[in-house]
């Protein structure tokens, strides 16, 4: 999940003169009987040296595989400050990247083409897992292909935990089941270490983002389409109790840190630097604790989100590949040949897909991040790459295995990002949870019933 903007189609199309000029010197298709494909996200050979080596290779080894193929990389990432004026102007990568967030933005405003006849074409389509499927379909066709995707999980100090006496001989955690066990947990800490005993983002749309998660564990469904009308469906009890949980962290358990104003690299450096026990993050951002700020590797944990008092959902997020709505029939299927020969984006277990996975699980490996934690998969049982993958992370795994067994071995319903104007409603639950947190009299549920206001009236009585 990225922080996003409200760009609206007005101001993107007066930047679009600006960036169509570029395309005119910049852009265009050959027309010599080849295919050059524009690939976005790019590494950049500065800041990123290792991985700029490994796909200059990988587009050496795919060109001369495939003649008549020219790749060209394209170091644009998706920036919703920038997307809708690119993709107006019509210089999108022939082959982009984004989030989950972002699908209905773009299949929508239709900025993808429709890739179902390619899909089915290189067998794809019927191996697509149905969850996945569900996000990139609709009856018009097909829009995007997911690349990766992950779970919310609970990241852990095990140093702190141990201290608290929350760590089993064999290293296992004794991570909380129960969001009302997470409050016995954090207590423990904080009053046997002094440390905080559990970290909550606030800030850039990111304490939103979690939050649902939370209202979704209490109950709480936050849009609901009737009758093809998109409708605000949190000013409820579920809503305010899910916010007064988190002001009770604050003011009742006082485990949470006394800075307010937090994102995500302030959590990733409070658990990673030992002042903080625990939080949720996606598995990737274990790797960010370790990279960025020098966690032990032996002090890692990560389990699953405890359950809600109703429901015991985890967040399902991920990324995804769109082909520009210009993309030819012949670029869309040499677009999908590079995801499958040189990103990995492949349901067949072949050679190509293992040395890939292999490459990049070493270079994980090489460049200090976690592996071994085993998230849920795009493709469905039909594929034997999830199969693969999973036990290529166990036998690479380079951290005890007890310390993320908890996350590996307890797979929990999955819920997907709120379907409209998601980032919208993160920066409207930021507020709530800030203004909960930093006044120990805020009233949740006016809180909740003013958010939900306006959420009906700014955004979504927009989409209807």
């Amino acid at each position: 999940m990225k922080k996003m903007g409200n760009l609206s189609k007005f101001v993107a199309r007066v930047l679009v003169l600006a960036l169509a000029a570029g395309c005119f010197t910049g852009c265009g298709k050959q027309d010599d009987g080849n295919v050059e494909l524009s690939v976005g996200n790019w590494p950049n050979a500065e800041a990123e040296p290792k991985r700029y080596e490994i796909y200059e290779n990988r587009k050496a080894e795919f060109e001369a595989n495939n003649p008549g193929i020219v790749i060209k990389p394209d170091e644009w990432k998706y920036d919703v400050q920038t997307f809708l004026a690119k993709a107006e102007g019509k210089t999108l990568p022939d082959l982009y990247y984004t989030h989950f967030t972002e699908i209905k933005k773009i299949i929508d405003g239709g900025y993808s083409a429709n890739i179902k006849d390619a899909l089915v074409k290189f067998g794809y389509y019927d191996k697509i897992d149905e969850k996945m499927l569900k996000l990139i379909e609709n009856k018009k066709g097909v829009f995007l292909l997911p690349t990766s995707c992950y779970t919310l999980g609970l990241a852990l100090n095990l140093d702190l935990l141990e201290k608290a006496g929350y760590v089993e001989e064999d290293g296992t955690p004794k991570a909380p089941k129960t969001l009302d066990e997470l409050v016995e947990v954090a207590k423990a800490v904080t009053e046997k270490t002094g440390k905080v005993g559990f970290i909550f983002p606030t800030t850039n749309n990111q304490g939103g983002w979690y939050f649902t998660m939370l209202g979704w564990n209490y109950g709480v469904e936050f849009a609901k389409n009737v009758d093809g009308k998109w409708q605000a469906n949190f000013d409820n009890d579920d809503c305010v109790a899910a916010l007064q949980y988190i002001k009770d962290l604050k003011w009742k358990y006082n485990v949470l840190p006394e800075t307010t104003l937090v994102d995500q690299n302030e959590c990733n450096k409070q658990i990673a630097s030992g002042l903080a026990a625990m939080g949720f993050a996606p598995a990737g951002q274990l790797g960010q604790m370790l990279v960025n700020y020098k966690m032990n590797l032996d002090s890692v944990g990560y389990s699953y989100i405890p359950a809600g008092p109703k429901n015991h959902y985890t967040l399902l997020g991920g990324a995804c590949i769109a082909f520009s709505n210009t993309a030819t029939e012949k670029e869309i299927e040499a677009g999908l040949k590079w995801l499958r020969d040189a990103e990995g984006v492949n349901p067949d277990l072949d050679d190509n897909y293992k040395k890939t996975a292999e490459e990049s699980v070493n270079h994980s490996i090489e460049s200090g991040n976690i592996v071994g934690v085993i998230d849920t998969a795009i493709w469905n049982d039909k594929s034997d790459v999830f199969k693969y993958r999973s036990e290529l992370h166990k036998e690479k795994c380079n951290v005890n295995y007890n310390h993320i067994r908890l996350f590996n071995e307890n797979k929990l319903d999955i819920h997907p990002e709120v379907e409209i104007c998601a980032q919208e409603l993160y920066g409207l639950l930021d507020a709530c949870i800030q203004e909960v947190l930093t006044n120990e009299n805020a009233d949740c549920k006016a809180l909740i019933k003013k958010a939900a206001e306006d959420y009906q009236r700014n955004f979504l009585d927009y989409e209807n």
